[in-house]
């Protein structure tokens, strides 16, 4: 428990302690000429009204500037009021006049401010602001039109400057039109209990526990009476105020019974109190497991799929948001495979949260439970590693400087085998439209959009193009006159590329090279044919003779009426591919040169221009096998990511590792880690990321040896705890007098705050900075300088912000 004591300074000036409780106690607006104001002198001295220049000013139908200004006379005693009417009011309200004017002749939408020789004393309305044909408010549905105002007992000392939001319900009592029976007096209660409140703060299976709160106002003692019917056990009784806000449990969840609670003050009995009625708890019992965060339907193998499973009330599928038990999950695997990850998890706020992965290409089923009961629909969950998936590369753009033709994209094939109909390419131009807003679409139909939201095939800017199928004749002619010119410019004493065979366009196998040739290239002479365009005839993969086959896919194009290249020289491009209805892979180039130099991008991104004819790298940024590279990690406090692994087979270590972290552009460079720093612990590795947002972190790690060769790792989703918030337990006194009282609930071992005081009109008045320790800290500050009136407060730290509002007496 912390306490600190702090002084308040004083910044406002302007204001009289003399006439700092003085206000409008009743606005009047009725039928014909019944229009009358009260003023009510809460100070202990009388007032001399024409002596101390006290005045109302109209501000009729929105105007900024008075309208009209009625000077007041007379004598007001402490606790009594002035009462000034139209001389047309009705003979009962004249009764009641101190004095009369003509000038007096408001409307619902007119603001009237109450102004003395040191400035303005309270406003009802708001100056300069038309609200239409009145201010109304949810507690006041009838508005300052046709209406009676009464201010509010519990406020002792109320002022509101007419620069804020005017809201009839914040600070008035709202009576039909015509009603004079309070007229000429005005009351204040010596002991009000305001606001009382009642909400749940725990859900325990089926019983629920209620927070209880409210704000007083000069509580009559130090304790009150709580009765509470049903009452689920003992609950009714005396409490202190100082032990507020009241956690009451027992009751029960069943969103149907309903609770009432009344406060009254222990020694006064005239108190004012406070009544709440049909209160209900919604408290599910959990009888089943579910599934509510469902991942894709496969992946590949050793790659991770995050489940999130809850424990629920089956018959409404509402989480149980207090069972903390440790949920299990395990795996029946025909092949006897390891499933792995963290396999048991305690559940957080009724939930755990699994991110598994699995070491063989095949189908298993998932069963959660928690030793107490488990559920159908979780029990057998099938975790598909059969997914076919390729990664693009690398793409060349204008190979050995050519234009045209030329322009293709090196690919590899994931763990599973595919064919052909399978894969969709998509080019997508992010400068027309929002991604994926494709422009050319490759596939074995020729009819797919390529998930484009907006366009079809044929539409503007959207060309739908097929693959080149090897079981149909003429497709075939062309793509063996194609790979056997491939074969001829590359010199190989054996084949090196190979048409894919099979029905389907052809099958590609697990972990294959692959090229996949555009077909026809922007900016050649029209009108161009149909179908494959031809290849330049200084391509030379030379450099991969004895590293066959490389599987070779050739697009067909469908004579487009204007020039345009599938890589442009001058805007940027995504590509794209889709396997299996899957996007598996994306790799975009933003700079082109604008040239005809040979041009790459690789798998990580990296633009180059002067490349070889045919680059090195072609096939070489491919992902690692897991045998060579593990990675994993985990959040210990919601404000960091730790990230560790390890690397078998590498010892020359000269390399290094850098941390990539996925954002909405894609994966960045989060650090870098140098082989070399760990030359005491070779092979294992570990980085800190502490820039994270959201609810999961993803990361990979790209690996660059001494002599370029770069690599790339699986990526590894890390899910964040979720991390409780800076809490406003309570403040006490309101209104206040001299010292308030916060006590602030900080769930961080140590946490920097600044608690901001202003007026309602958003001028400071001070700033006092504090440093809580964890848990519940209680500050007092003395108040006793500021003006009456109301005060807003902020409490400001580094990631949370509470505001209220104080009454100053």
């Amino acid at each position: 428990m912390k306490h600190i004591i702090l002084p308040a300074l004083l910044l406002l000036a302007g204001y009289s302690l003399s006439a700092q409780c003085v206000f409008i106690s009743e606005y009047l607006e009725g039928s014909g000429n019944n229009k009358c104001i009260e003023i009510y002198n809460g100070t202990a001295a009388s007032i001399d009204l024409a002596a101390g220049g006290y005045a109302l000013k109209i501000y009729a139908n929105g105007n900024a500037a008075p309208t009209a200004t009625i000077s007041l006379s007379g004598s007001v005693a402490p606790g009594d009021v002035f009462v000034l009417c139209h001389p047309g009011a009705a003979p009962a309200l004249l009764a009641q006049a101190d004095q009369t004017s003509g000038a007096y002749s408001v409307n619902g939408d007119d603001a009237i401010a109450l102004v003395f020789s040191g400035g303005t004393l309270d406003v009802l309305g708001q100056p300069g602001l038309d609200p239409g044909t009145e201010w109304t408010g949810s507690g006041c549905p009838q508005g300052t039109a046709d209406a009676t105002l009464v201010r509010k007992p519990a406020l002792i000392c109320p002022s509101f400057d007419g620069l804020a939001t005017f809201d009839p319900s914040v600070e008035w009592e709202c009576y039909p039109m015509d009603t004079f029976s309070d007229l000429g007096a005005h009351f204040l209660a010596s002991c009000v209990l305001y606001d009382l409140s009642v909400s749940a703060a725990g859900c325990n299976n089926g019983t629920a526990t209620a927070l209880l709160d409210f704000t007083s106002y000069n509580p009559g003692g130090a304790a009150f009476t709580l009765t509470v019917s049903p009452d689920p056990g003992g609950l009714s009784g005396s409490y202190l105020y100082a032990d507020l806000p009241l956690l009451l449990s027992g009751f029960a969840g069943n969103n149907v019974t309903p609770y009432s609670f009344a406060i009254a003050d222990n020694t006064s009995p005239g108190c004012v109190s406070d009544t709440v009625t049909g209160v209900v708890f919604d408290c599910p019992v959990a009888d089943q497991l579910i599934i509510t965060q469902m991942p894709p339907g496969c992946a590949e193998t050793n790659q991770g799929l995050t489940f999130e499973v809850c424990a629920v009330e089956g018959s409404s599928g509402k989480i149980q948001p207090d069972f903390g038990g440790v949920i299990t999950v395990s795996a029946d695997a025909p092949a006897g495979g390891t499933l792995s990850g963290n396999l048991s998890q305690a559940a957080v706020n009724g939930c755990a949260v699994f991110s598994l992965a699995y070491n063989l290409p095949e189908t298993i089923s998932l069963t959660f439970s928690n030793g107490i009961f488990s559920d159908v629909q979780t029990s057998l969950i099938p975790y598909s590693v059969l997914c076919p998936s390729a990664v693009i590369t690398t793409a060349v753009i204008n190979p050995c400087g050519n234009d045209s033709q030329n322009e293709y994209f090196g690919m590899r094939t994931g763990d599973v085998p595919f064919s052909v109909d399978e894969l969709v390419v998509s080019s997508i131009d992010p400068v027309i439209g929002v991604q994926p807003n494709t422009n050319f679409v490759w596939s074995a139909s020729g009819t797919q959009d390529g998930n484009n939201p907006a366009e079809s095939c044929g539409a503007i800017g959207l060309q739908c193009n097929r693959i080149l199928d090897i079981n149909l004749p003429g497709d075939s002619a062309i793509i063996a006159s194609q790979v056997a010119q491939l074969n001829a410019q590359a010199g190989c004493g054996a084949p090196l590329f190979v048409a894919p065979a099979g029905p389907n366009l052809g099958n590609l196998p697990a972990h294959a090279n692959v090229v996949f040739f555009l077909g026809a290239g922007g900016n050649a002479s029209l009108p161009l044919a149909p179908g494959f365009d031809g290849l330049g005839s200084n391509i030379d993969f030379s450099v991969f003779c004895g590293q066959g086959p490389v599987y070779a896919l050739f697009g067909y194009h469908k004579n487009p009426t204007a020039a345009f290249g599938f890589f442009s020289n001058t805007a940027s491009r995504t590509y794209q591919l889709i396997v299996a209805g899957n996007i598996t892979s994306e790799i975009t180039y933003s700079d082109p040169a604008g040239n005809l130099e040979a041009e790459i991008i690789d798998s990580a991104g990296v633009y180059s221009e002067a490349a070889d004819c045919t680059p090195l790298s072609l096939f070489r940024d491919q992902v690692l096998a897991l045998e060579w590279l593990w990675l994993d990690g985990y959040s210990p406090d919601g404000q960091s990511v730790v990230l560790n692994w390890s690397v078998a087979g590498w010892a020359d270590g000269k390399g290094k590792f850098v941390v990539e972290r996925y954002t909405d552009s894609g994966f960045v460079a989060a650090g870098v880690v140098k082989m070399s720093e760990y030359s005491d612990q070779p092979g294992n590795y570990s980085y800190t990321d502490h820039f994270l947002s959201g609810i999961t972190q993803a990361y990979r790690i790209m690996y660059v040896g001494a002599d370029g060769e770069r690599e790339l790792s699986s990526i590894v989703q890390i899910p964040l705890p979720k991390i409780p918030k800076l809490t406003l337990v309570k403040v006490w006194p309101n209104p206040v007098k001299k010292d308030v009282w916060f006590n602030i609930y900080n769930p961080h071992e140590s946490r920097n705050v600044e608690i901001h005081f202003s007026g309602v009109s958003g001028n400071s008045i001070f700033i006092c900075r504090l440093s809580l320790v964890k848990g519940v800290n209680t500050i007092a500050l003395d108040m006793s300088d500021i003006p009456g009136g109301f005060c807003l407060y902020r409490i400001i730290s580094r990631d949370d912000v509470i505001t209220g509002r104080l009454v100053i007496q």
